[in-house]
């Protein structure tokens, strides 16, 4: 599937847009939701923006830590800790479990989620000059090294354990 960082951006503005709406009618919990729905497209466009695969962008498994390592090592440090946030009080606490308060929500929606919304689209205009088309290949290399070394991990804990049971079957005819 390809999707352009434009097409994402505009997904984006749409959803809040929503949150919004939603918040005038009194469904803050559901706005929360929208709001999140407009921040991830964002941070989806980011990485499309760099010429990364839609896929990659979108899974939370890869596109997460790029996309905060991206902004890491810009200095955008508020911009990652923003996300982070908002993936708590709107997705997690607001949505799902519904404890943050409404005040809370509509407050964050109305000014810090727009606020980051257009943070993040100011710094598309410099990241999509930036291409990371060849991250592709080092990610499947990762996958396959971190699957090797969970492997080898269950291999390790299986000979310990094999230790423990042989020294005990030892030690039981002397107990």
């Amino acid at each position: 599937m390809c999707v352009s960082y434009k097409e994402l951006v505009g997904r984006g503005w749409k959803d809040y847009s929503k949150a919004l709406e939603l918040l005038e009618t009194g469904d803050f919990y559901d706005a929360a939701e929208k709001a999140w729905s407009a921040i991830e497209n964002f941070r989806k466009a980011i990485l499309v923006a760099m010429k990364i695969p839609y896929d990659v962008a979108k899974s939370i498994r890869e596109g997460v830590p790029l996309f905060s390592r991206v902004l890491e090592i810009l200095g955008y440090h508020s911009l990652t800790r923003m996300y982070f946030y908002f993936s708590s009080r709107l997705h997690t606490l607001g949505f799902y479990e519904r404890i943050i308060p409404e005040e809370d929500i509509a407050r964050i929606i109305r000014s810090e989620v727009r606020e980051w919304l257009k943070k993040i689209e100011e710094l598309l205009e410099v990241l999509r000059k930036v291409d990371l088309s060849d991250i592709t290949e080092l990610l499947k290399e990762l996958d396959k090294a971190r699957q090797e070394a969970l492997k080898a991990s269950m291999r390790y804990a299986e000979i310990k354990s094999q230790i423990i049971d042989t020294i005990t079957k030892s030690l039981q005819s002397i107990a």
